[in-house]
């Protein structure tokens, strides 16, 4: 049944992109599969999206080790066509269709995947089969993670603030792995609730952290709640230390934490337990098809919104009607002002020391480090997205911005729309007069598109290709539509994909893939296959063995059109047999967010920095002193001499302005009608260099197949494998893909052999480019020298001569082991060979199988010989 339902949503999405006129790729990896996700857009503008494939990449590697030794890149890419080939396999077939592969290449004009270098240079060798890929996306979420994360972390005050809570000896690391610490924590949380000590006004206790140093997002929880538990923290450090019956190491790292809880690092998390929210909440946008149209607007509304609060310090400010919800560092601050000093044996530790001159220094440096670290963000994001670059030109499609009120725009904003929108004509192939034409029909369309009550560009551009004409702007705006410009739902559903490899029984890559498509792109409720009849429906008609049901109230399921497909193939496929199992469960029930949860308080919070960005905001001195003495400006010069500026971060700048270099020549080039992308070198490994005349699996070693009646010897250093009758054909291939020569009794036998394992060795020496030699020879030879120089070389036919081969039913039945090698051998990556059916349509050249002495003359079909050979042409004898 899995079968069937892949199969039936595979055919929906051969037709979906049969049918397109633009394909954008997602990919993305996670160890030990690759996924790849399309968004299909058509001429009407409708769109689609889905799992183009999944991948093993590492079972490439196993089945072929040579592989070893390509660019990681360029395996991607042939990984990723091989998908292809396999989504244009129809179920029951055994070759893919060619016509519908080329179709979903040609129309491939977008790919996206993560930062890492070898995963963008993918985007780029992938034009190898995709010709028309325009633009190559680098995930923004991803890009803004790292732009986030890194300047903090070139920061002195950060990293001593992180070593100390969340570092090997903080006590984050104790109350993620220790019960006992857990249990504690949320002992005293419960305590002080009841007391009414606990600050702010969450009020239900929190056991942890919630935090995996493998996950970004533990930038931002942990912050948060060390904010939210500053006093239950100190209690239970203070605890730990206190008991003689920890160990003297455990104590100590609690003496050194206590020792640090300063307000220096209560402003600093709290300043950053802000900031990462502010980063999550802009990353929401791009979870989910974001419109690349708005990318320009929103990183500038973003920019000005961390000017607002964090460079002019408006997150110090409070509002008056704020209901005793804080942000995050209101909170530390206010809850270690309110923490008594604690007490450790003859040790007294105050949290928030009153009129100390070093606290006013510590928390100067804290929101100053906070200051650089957004201006180097900012700085980052505009070097990754700067308003020139080409995929930040996507904006002309968006409505509200660039053409609402047109009529009151400059002439130069017009112009730039004009250019932007000449370029992406080109883009899409259209020649001069076609890009005129193409321009004015955009602008016919924007000016004329409805744009009231405006929710979604894209909604509205689909309307305007669902109208007739304008036949060269649907298809760019197909390829608008089609944009995914991140990777946050392959992320998604890689993770859905290791719930299943963990609890799956099978290790198939079919069987997984199978049931991650029919989850994800599957029937999303069973009214898509049935209709529930109720006992009181009158209005269809019936037959009459059905009535009687009714009348006795039992209500009944009526298949669709859909069903009947899938029962029609149940039955093509495996009879009549038919069963229906379902897992009934309950569905949730929704629910607002409980007030005094934590989540209540996220969404407080948000509400609240929203609010200080509006201006509705009272200076109330956070910190002892006006908001207006932290806010200060950055330039790139103040920054350079600001007392905060290390190597570290002068390396980061470093990194920005290449990214921005790089970027700003891309834009040159889409600009002057070259690749924007190019594929640049590759890397290939150095394991498997040979010359034409050896081949090893050990330094120095000539590798032979012996396939005499008798087995000869070992020469010279040389290895030899003799093949067995227990050998599968792929073993088989492997060892003549290992071999430098095969060894046979006389050079004849190569033409004239009808033993089924002799003339699969045969074909495939033929095939692959290796040599032969006869026993005589071999025997003789005196030195590894004259051993080598006696080798009669082929070219590999594989891969420099094409054919088509007719693989006859009745072959394949009597010779059954022998056409599986040729499929295998056909199968290989970059071969020109490929085997069709004796129902399609036959080219004059093609070379039909009917029995295995056609097995011998497609031998003499496509043995070329190597010149350099001694003996090159014997073997053409007849």
């Amino acid at each position: 049944m899995q079968t069937l339902l892949q199969e039936s949503i595979r055919d929906r999405k051969r037709k979906l992109l049969a049918d397109a006129s633009s394909i954008a790729l997602t990919v993305d990896d996670k160890s030990p599969f690759r996924l790849v996700r399309f968004k299909a857009a058509n001429l009407a503008g409708e769109v689609a999206s889905g799992i183009m494939c999944l991948i093993k990449p590492s079972k490439m590697l196993e089945d072929d080790p040579e592989l070893w030794d390509a660019d990681k890149s360029q395996l991607a890419a042939d990984s990723i066509a091989a998908g292809i080939r396999e989504l244009c396999t129809r179920f029951g077939q055994r070759s893919h269709d060619d016509s519908l592969f080329h179709r979903i290449c040609n129309a491939v004009k977008s790919f996206s995947a993560d930062g890492a270098a070898y995963a963008q240079k993918v985007g780029r060798l992938i034009k190898k089969f995709c010709v028309n890929v325009v633009v190559v996306w680098r995930d923004a979420a991803h890009c803004i993670r790292l732009a986030a994360q890194n300047p903090l972390d070139n920061m002195p005050a950060y990293s001593e603030a992180w070593q100390a809570l969340f570092g090997a000896k903080g006590p984050l690391p104790m109350l993620q792995h220790s019960s006992e610490w857990r249990a504690k924590l949320a002992t005293l949380s419960k305590k002080l609730l009841q007391d009414g000590l606990l600050g702010g006004v969450l009020k239900t206790p929190l056991r942890h952290f919630g935090w995996a140093q493998q996950r970004w997002e533990s930038s931002a929880v942990p912050h948060r709640r060390f904010c939210f538990l500053v006093l239950p923290i100190a209690l239970l450090l203070a605890m730990v230390a206190a008991d003689s019956r920890s160990e003297a190491c455990v104590r100590s790292r609690c003496h050194e934490t206590l020792r640090a809880l300063r307000p220096g690092l209560l402003v600093t998390i709290g300043l950053c337990a802000d900031y990462m929210a502010e980063i999550m909440s802009f990353l929401r946008h791009f979870e989910k098809d974001i419109d690349v149209a708005l990318l320009p607007r929103l990183i500038a509304q973003f920019n000005s919104r961390l000017q607002k609060l964090f460079l002019d310090c408006g997150i110090l400010e409070d509002i008056d009607d704020s209901d005793d919800i804080d942000e995050g560092v209101a909170l530390a601050v206010r809850n270690g002002m309110s923490s008594p000093p604690v007490q450790v044996g003859s040790k007294v530790y105050h949290v928030w020391p009153k009129g100390s001159a070093s606290a006013d220094t510590e928390i100067k440096d804290a929101v100053q480090t906070i200051q650089v670290a957004v201006t180097l963000f900012q700085e980052r994001i505009d070097a990754e997205l700067p308003e020139s670059d080409l995929r930040m030109s996507l904006d002309i499609f968006d409505l509200a911005e660039h053409w609402l009120d047109i009529r009151s725009r400059s002439s130069s904003q017009k112009n730039s729309v004009v250019r932007k929108t000449i370029m992406w004509f080109r883009l899409m192939k259209f020649n001069g007069q076609d890009c005129a034409c193409g321009v004015q029909e955009f602008e016919d369309a924007a000016s004329s598109s409805s744009r009231h009550d405006l929710v979604d560009n894209r909604q509205i551009w689909a309307e305007v290709c669902a109208c007739d004409g304008w036949r060269r702007l649907k298809v760019l705006v197909a390829f608008y539509l089609s944009i995914d410009a991140g990777t946050c739902e392959l992320e998604r559903n890689l993770g859905r994909l290791k719930h299943l490899s963990d609890t799956h029984s099978s290790e198939s890559v079919l069987d997984l893939q199978r049931s991650l498509e029919i989850i994800l792109d599957g029937p999303a409720g069973e009214d898509l296959f049935v209709r529930k009849v109720p006992s009181n429906e009158t209005s269809i008609d019936l037959s009459g063995k059905l009535l009687p049901m009714l009348s006795q109230s039992q209500p009944m399921l009526l298949l669709n059109d859909a069903s009947r497909e899938l029962c029609a193939s149940w039955v093509a496929y495996f009879g009549r047999r038919f069963h229906v199992y379902k897992t009934r469960s309950d569905k949730g029930i929704l629910r607002g967010h409980q007030a005094g949860s934590e989540a209540h308080l996220i969404s407080a919070q948000q509400k609240l920095r929203d609010a200080i960005v509006a201006g509705k905001t009272t200076d109330k001195q956070l910190l002892s002193r006006p908001r207006s003495t932290f806010a200060t400006t950055l330039s790139s010069r103040s920054l350079e001499n600001h007392r905060l500026y290390n190597e570290d971060v002068a390396n980061y700048r470093k990194r920005t302005a290449d990214i921005k270099a790089k970027n700003k020549e891309s834009s040159a080039a889409a600009r002057n009608g070259l690749d924007p992308f190019p594929a640049g070198p590759q890397r290939p490994g150095k394991i498997f260099q040979r010359s034409t005349l050896q081949c090893s699996l050990g330094a120095g070693k000539l590798v032979a197949v012996d396939i005499c009646e008798v087995a000869v010897a070992p020469l010279h250093r040389t290895k030899v494998l003799r093949p067995r009758a227990t050998w599968s054909g792929r073993t088989l291939l492997d060892s003549v893909k290992n071999c430098a020569v095969a060894v046979v009794d006389h050079l004849s036998d190569v033409n004239y052999t009808q033993c089924s394992m002799k003339l699969k060795v045969v074909l495939a020496v033929v095939a692959l480019g290796r040599g032969f030699m006869a026993r005589e020879r071999w025997e003789t030879s005196e030195t590894e020298r004259a051993l080598k120089s006696r080798c009669v070389f082929c070219q590999a036919s594989l891969t420099a001569k094409s054919l088509t081969i007719v693989m006859r039913k009745t072959f394949e039945e009597k010779h059954a082991s022998l056409a599986r090698f040729i499929r295998l051998l056909v199968d290989l990556p970059g071969g020109k060979w490929k085997i069709i059916s004796e129902t399609d349509e036959m080219p004059r050249t093609a070379f039909r199988l009917d029995n295995v002495a056609d097995v011998s003359r497609l031998v003499l079909e496509v043995q070329v010989m190597d010149d350099s050979s001694i003996n090159a042409g014997f073997l053409q004898a007849r």
